[in-house]
């Protein structure tokens, strides 16, 4: 089965493409997440500040698929308040981890054990060729711990900034979070080195959003429950869970007669 971030999908298939995709794919897709207003704006309120800047024909068009995917029910929808589709495209893989997730988004790469995601043309998009075009001194960073990496290096996309020290004490940075890391005090070092700051930035980076989650008392909270390497177990997600499955339920997917007779066979 197929995990759809819808937004990607739409972004891709605005200009067309939709109905032949939906014909070949359709049937396989278990949920298709969509974008709800982010939690993280509370957090970091210039998070994704300039996205959608000089981009406006674009995302009219965008919308304009999405609105007609989600007024038609063309695919199994599930939206949850303050929650962007990556963090219930990360729910969902974390129960179902045997599902393929369609949307090229390195952010999935932090995810324990996936290796792939589809293209919307259902090709692959490899970890590993992801880290290969990454400046070389981050690789082993990235390889050891792609969230950590995302949090020092920041996300220029996301305007989320960069906490790593630039040049010959980047490196160093670098080499003595591994080391941390290897001695299982990951969280004081981070905080130790770049304060309150390095808390906003895994707030941002890491999927689900912390604030959705339960996490066991034996974790000061969910930064140290990451550090310890249990952010994404599955008890600390199972509320989330079963509201997308209760989403899922009150959206059941209609399938477009006309895009069905346009590609019979008949």
């Amino acid at each position: 089965m197929l995990i759809v971030d819808l937004g990607y999908l739409t972004f891709k298939l605005a200009f067309g493409g939709f109905e032949s995709w939906q014909y070949k794919n359709g049937s396989q897709v278990a949920i298709a997440a969509v974008d709800n207003k982010s939690k993280r704006k509370e957090l970091y309120p210039d998070y994704k500040k300039y996205r959608n800047v000089g981009k406006d024909e674009v995302i009219r068009m965008v919308w304009d698929l999405r609105k007609q995917v989600e007024t038609d029910k063309l695919l199994p929808l599930c939206s949850i308040e303050g929650l962007e589709a990556d963090d219930l495209v990360t729910c969902w893989y974390i129960f179902n981890p045997e599902d393929g997730i369609v949307g090229v988004d390195k952010d999935f790469f932090q995810l324990p054990g996936l290796q792939n995601v589809y293209y919307h043309s259902m090709k692959n998009y490899n970890k590993l060729t992801a880290i290969e075009k990454l400046p070389e001194y981050v690789q082993a960073l990235a390889i050891e711990n792609f969230a950590l990496y995302q949090i020092l290096l920041g996300d220029v996309a996301d305007n989320i900034p960069r906490l790593l020290a630039k040049g010959k004490l980047g490196k160093q940075q670098i080499e003595q979070t591994l080391i941390a890391s290897d001695n299982g005090n990951l969280g004081e070092w981070l905080l130790d080195v770049f304060g309150d700051r390095v808390k906003i930035n895994a707030g941002l980076v890491l999927l689900p959003y912390f604030e959705y989650g339960d996490f066991h008392s034996d974790f000061t909270d969910w930064f140290d429950c990451w550090c310890s390497g249990h952010y994404y177990d599955t008890w600390n997600w199972s509320k989330l869970y079963g509201r997308m499955k209760a989403c899922l339920g009150e959206n059941k997917v209609t399938q477009d007669n006309e895009i069905w007779d346009m590609f019979s066979l008949a």
